[in-house]
């Protein structure tokens, strides 16, 4: 009987992409792509700020994800194993390209009706993000974007579990200093 990929652990799946045939590894690595494309890519986005660049690093991301895949390499989480490939690729990137614009474009934030206060409520999330310490920022947006725990994040930054703690309360206080009150204007404003 056939095993279901959904069922199979991402370790597993690692080891399918890099023992296996090539029709294994390219189901595994399609099972792999599938539950993770879209976190990696919304970290790639939130780092780089530019959705065209950043679905070039993405891809680049998951290729190197793939070519990494040998029998000598064990992975035990795929997750911030891929993340981290992602992470070293904006940075790169970033240096590349002498720039550490972070944009926000769709920001969780509450939902303005007219145009020009969408535009508005962006720009500020954009703002606020560009204000926060870059290792700050980057433990956020794991965080808030990628979904990942505090041990992950720590994984990925290669700090200490209470050096991410501290970066993501940090972010979001100076986050909440900066976005606080124009969000307490709209929500009165939206409600009235």
């Amino acid at each position: 009987m056939k095993t279901r990929l959904h069922d199979t652990t991402d370790k597993d799946l690692y080891r399918m992409m890099a023992t296996g045939s090539k029709h294994e590894r390219d189901t595994a690595f399609q099972e792999l792509y599938a539950r993770y494309s879209q976190r990696v890519f919304s970290y790639c986005s939130r780092i780089i700020g530019h959705r065209e660049h950043a679905e070039d690093v993405f891809q680049d991301s998951f290729l190197k994800f793939l070519n990494s895949a040998t029998p000598t390499n064990d992975v035990e989480n795929v997750p911030a194993y891929l993340l981290r490939i992602a992470r070293n690729n904006c940075f790169n990137y970033m240096r590349a390209r002498k720039t550490e614009h972070v944009e926000f474009e769709d920001m969780h934030l509450p939902s303005p009706e007219n145009k020009y206060e969408i535009t508005e409520l962006a720009r500020l999330a954009e703002t606020a993000m560009e204000l926060l310490p870059e290792e700050h920022a980057e433990a956020f947006a794991l965080q808030t974007y990628g979904g990942l725990s505090y041990n992950e994040i720590a994984e990925i930054q290669k700090v200490p579990l209470t050096t991410v703690r501290n970066r993501v309360v940090r972010a979001k206080a100076k986050l909440q200093s900066i976005l606080g009150k124009y969000l307490n204007d709209f929500t009165e404003q939206t409600h009235e």
